[in-house]
Protein backbone atom coordinates (compact mmCIF):
# COMPACT_ATOMS: atom_id res chain seq x y z
CA UNK A 1 0.00 0.00 0.00
CA UNK A 2 2.80 2.36 0.89
CA UNK A 3 4.34 1.93 -2.58
CA UNK A 4 1.04 2.61 -4.38
CA UNK A 5 0.39 6.00 -2.81
CA UNK A 6 3.25 7.92 -4.50
CA UNK A 7 2.14 6.49 -7.86
CA UNK A 8 -1.43 7.65 -7.27
CA UNK A 9 -0.14 11.03 -6.20
CA UNK A 10 1.88 11.35 -9.40
CA UNK A 11 -1.15 10.46 -11.55
CA UNK A 12 -3.24 12.99 -9.67
CA UNK A 13 -0.62 15.70 -10.22
CA UNK A 14 -0.47 14.95 -13.95
CA UNK A 15 -4.26 15.04 -14.18
CA UNK A 16 -4.36 18.40 -12.39
CA UNK A 17 -1.73 19.84 -14.73
CA UNK A 18 -3.68 18.63 -17.80
CA UNK A 19 -6.90 20.16 -16.45
CA UNK A 20 -5.13 23.43 -15.65
CA UNK A 21 -3.58 23.62 -19.14
CA UNK A 22 -6.96 22.93 -20.73
CA UNK A 23 -8.61 25.66 -18.67
CA UNK A 24 -5.81 28.08 -19.54
CA UNK A 25 -6.11 27.33 -23.26
CA UNK A 26 -9.88 27.85 -23.09
CA UNK A 27 -9.51 31.16 -21.25
CA UNK A 28 -6.97 32.36 -23.84
CA UNK A 29 -9.37 31.38 -26.61
CA UNK A 30 -12.19 33.30 -24.94
CA UNK A 31 -9.99 36.36 -24.45
CA UNK A 32 -9.01 36.26 -28.11
CA UNK A 33 -12.66 36.06 -29.14
CA UNK A 34 -13.48 38.96 -26.82
CA UNK A 35 -10.62 40.98 -28.32
CA UNK A 36 -12.00 40.45 -31.82
CA UNK A 37 -15.49 41.40 -30.61
CA UNK A 38 -14.22 44.65 -29.09
CA UNK A 39 -12.25 45.56 -32.19
CA UNK A 40 -15.24 44.74 -34.36
CA UNK A 41 -17.54 47.00 -32.36
CA UNK A 42 -15.00 49.84 -32.45
CA UNK A 43 -14.47 49.47 -36.20
CA UNK A 44 -18.22 49.35 -36.87
CA UNK A 45 -18.71 52.52 -34.82
CA UNK A 46 -16.34 54.49 -37.06
CA UNK A 47 -17.70 52.83 -40.24
CA UNK A 48 -14.64 50.71 -40.94
CA UNK A 49 -16.95 47.96 -42.11
CA UNK A 50 -14.32 45.77 -43.75
CA UNK A 51 -12.29 45.60 -40.54
CA UNK A 52 -15.41 45.10 -38.42
CA UNK A 53 -16.55 42.23 -40.62
CA UNK A 54 -13.13 40.56 -40.46
CA UNK A 55 -13.06 40.85 -36.66
CA UNK A 56 -16.52 39.31 -36.21
CA UNK A 57 -15.65 36.46 -38.54
CA UNK A 58 -12.43 35.81 -36.62
CA UNK A 59 -14.40 35.73 -33.38
CA UNK A 60 -16.91 33.38 -34.99
CA UNK A 61 -14.07 31.05 -35.98
CA UNK A 62 -12.89 30.90 -32.36
CA UNK A 63 -16.37 29.83 -31.27
CA UNK A 64 -16.69 27.37 -34.16
CA UNK A 65 -13.54 25.67 -32.96
CA UNK A 66 -14.95 25.54 -29.43
CA UNK A 67 -18.14 23.93 -30.76
CA UNK A 68 -16.04 21.24 -32.48
CA UNK A 69 -14.12 20.60 -29.26
CA UNK A 70 -17.30 20.23 -27.24
CA UNK A 71 -18.81 17.90 -29.82
CA UNK A 72 -15.69 15.73 -29.87
CA UNK A 73 -15.55 15.50 -26.07
CA UNK A 74 -19.23 14.61 -25.70
CA UNK A 75 -19.89 17.68 -23.54
CA UNK A 76 -23.37 18.29 -22.05
CA UNK A 77 -25.99 19.70 -24.41
CA UNK A 78 -26.22 22.96 -22.45
CA UNK A 79 -22.54 23.73 -23.03
CA UNK A 80 -22.84 22.96 -26.72
CA UNK A 81 -25.93 25.15 -27.05
CA UNK A 82 -24.21 28.06 -25.31
CA UNK A 83 -21.19 27.81 -27.62
CA UNK A 84 -23.34 27.47 -30.74
CA UNK A 85 -25.40 30.44 -29.65
CA UNK A 86 -22.23 32.50 -29.16
CA UNK A 87 -21.09 31.50 -32.66
CA UNK A 88 -24.49 32.50 -34.06
CA UNK A 89 -24.27 35.90 -32.34
CA UNK A 90 -20.96 36.65 -34.08
CA UNK A 91 -22.42 35.64 -37.45
CA UNK A 92 -25.44 37.85 -36.76
CA UNK A 93 -23.06 40.74 -36.08
CA UNK A 94 -21.34 40.00 -39.41
CA UNK A 95 -24.76 40.03 -41.07
CA UNK A 96 -25.54 43.47 -39.66
CA UNK A 97 -22.21 44.90 -40.85
CA UNK A 98 -22.51 43.40 -44.34
CA UNK A 99 -26.13 44.56 -44.66
CA UNK A 100 -25.16 48.08 -43.57
CA UNK A 101 -22.46 48.00 -46.25
CA UNK A 102 -25.13 46.96 -48.80
CA UNK A 103 -23.50 43.57 -49.40
CA UNK A 104 -26.92 41.99 -49.34
CA UNK A 105 -26.15 38.53 -50.74
CA UNK A 106 -23.18 38.13 -48.38
CA UNK A 107 -25.20 39.43 -45.44
CA UNK A 108 -27.96 36.90 -46.12
CA UNK A 109 -25.42 34.08 -46.23
CA UNK A 110 -24.03 35.06 -42.81
CA UNK A 111 -27.56 35.05 -41.40
CA UNK A 112 -28.20 31.59 -42.88
CA UNK A 113 -25.00 30.37 -41.20
CA UNK A 114 -26.16 31.83 -37.89
CA UNK A 115 -29.44 29.90 -38.13
CA UNK A 116 -27.59 26.70 -39.04
CA UNK A 117 -25.29 27.20 -36.04
CA UNK A 118 -28.17 27.57 -33.59
CA UNK A 119 -31.46 26.38 -35.14
CA UNK A 120 -33.05 26.53 -31.68
CA UNK A 121 -32.80 30.34 -31.80
CA UNK A 122 -36.24 31.42 -33.00
CA UNK A 123 -35.15 35.08 -33.00
CA UNK A 124 -32.59 34.28 -35.70
CA UNK A 125 -35.16 32.37 -37.72
CA UNK A 126 -37.46 35.41 -37.59
CA UNK A 127 -34.65 37.62 -38.87
CA UNK A 128 -33.91 35.20 -41.70
CA UNK A 129 -37.54 35.06 -42.84
CA UNK A 130 -37.72 38.84 -43.00
CA UNK A 131 -34.32 39.13 -44.71
CA UNK A 132 -35.33 36.57 -47.33
CA UNK A 133 -38.58 38.45 -47.99
CA UNK A 134 -36.65 41.73 -48.31
CA UNK A 135 -34.33 40.00 -50.78
CA UNK A 136 -37.39 38.99 -52.86
CA UNK A 137 -36.71 35.28 -52.38
CA UNK A 138 -39.50 32.77 -52.92
CA UNK A 139 -40.84 32.79 -49.37
CA UNK A 140 -44.28 33.39 -47.85
CA UNK A 141 -43.46 35.41 -44.72
CA UNK A 142 -46.99 35.26 -43.34
CA UNK A 143 -47.07 31.45 -43.44
CA UNK A 144 -43.52 31.16 -42.09
CA UNK A 145 -44.27 33.48 -39.17
CA UNK A 146 -47.56 31.69 -38.49
CA UNK A 147 -45.65 28.40 -38.17
CA UNK A 148 -43.18 29.92 -35.71
CA UNK A 149 -45.98 31.59 -33.75
CA UNK A 150 -48.03 28.43 -33.33
CA UNK A 151 -45.12 26.05 -32.76
CA UNK A 152 -43.10 28.23 -30.41
CA UNK A 153 -45.36 31.14 -29.39
CA UNK A 154 -42.38 33.27 -30.44
CA UNK A 155 -42.62 36.97 -29.65
CA UNK A 156 -40.69 37.97 -32.76
CA UNK A 157 -43.04 35.99 -35.02
CA UNK A 158 -46.10 37.44 -33.28
CA UNK A 159 -44.73 40.95 -33.77
CA UNK A 160 -44.05 40.34 -37.47
CA UNK A 161 -47.56 38.94 -37.92
CA UNK A 162 -48.92 42.08 -36.30
CA UNK A 163 -47.07 44.16 -38.88
CA UNK A 164 -48.25 41.99 -41.76
CA UNK A 165 -51.91 42.06 -40.73
CA UNK A 166 -51.71 45.83 -40.14
CA UNK A 167 -50.31 46.34 -43.64
CA UNK A 168 -53.05 44.06 -45.00
CA UNK A 169 -55.71 46.32 -43.48
CA UNK A 170 -56.74 43.94 -40.68
CA UNK A 171 -56.19 46.03 -37.53
CA UNK A 172 -58.07 43.69 -35.18
CA UNK A 173 -55.93 40.70 -36.08
CA UNK A 174 -52.83 42.90 -35.97
CA UNK A 175 -53.67 44.15 -32.48
CA UNK A 176 -54.29 40.61 -31.19
CA UNK A 177 -50.89 39.40 -32.38
CA UNK A 178 -49.10 42.50 -31.12
CA UNK A 179 -50.65 42.28 -27.65
CA UNK A 180 -49.59 38.65 -27.45
CA UNK A 181 -46.09 39.64 -28.57
CA UNK A 182 -45.62 42.27 -25.85
CA UNK A 183 -47.13 39.93 -23.26
CA UNK A 184 -44.44 37.39 -24.20
CA UNK A 185 -41.65 39.98 -24.45
CA UNK A 186 -42.46 43.40 -22.94
CA UNK A 187 -39.22 45.01 -24.20
CA UNK A 188 -40.33 44.80 -27.87
CA UNK A 189 -40.41 48.54 -28.51
CA UNK A 190 -41.42 48.16 -32.15
CA UNK A 191 -44.51 46.16 -31.20
CA UNK A 192 -45.51 48.80 -28.63
CA UNK A 193 -45.10 51.56 -31.21
CA UNK A 194 -47.26 49.75 -33.74
CA UNK A 195 -49.91 49.19 -31.07
CA UNK A 196 -49.82 52.93 -30.42
CA UNK A 197 -50.28 53.57 -34.15
CA UNK A 198 -53.31 51.26 -34.20
CA UNK A 199 -54.83 53.04 -31.19
CA UNK A 200 -54.18 56.45 -32.78
CA UNK A 201 -55.78 55.36 -36.07
CA UNK A 202 -58.81 54.21 -34.08
CA UNK A 203 -59.08 57.64 -32.44
CA UNK A 204 -57.85 56.49 -29.01
CA UNK A 205 -55.21 59.18 -28.52
CA UNK A 206 -54.93 58.63 -24.76
CA UNK A 207 -54.36 54.91 -25.20
CA UNK A 208 -51.84 55.59 -27.96
CA UNK A 209 -49.84 57.95 -25.73
CA UNK A 210 -49.93 55.45 -22.89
Amino acid sequence: MWLVRPWLGGVAMVALVVIWLGALAWSVQLRRSGMYDGLGEAAATVRLNGIALWCYLQSAEQWRERVRELRASGAPAEQSLAARSALANRLRAAWLVAAGDEQHALALEYLRRAVRAAPERVDLRCLLIRARADAAEDVDPKMEFLRLAYRHDAACALWMLGEIFWQDGQPEAAEAYLRRAVARKPELAGAHLLLAEIERADGNRKAALA
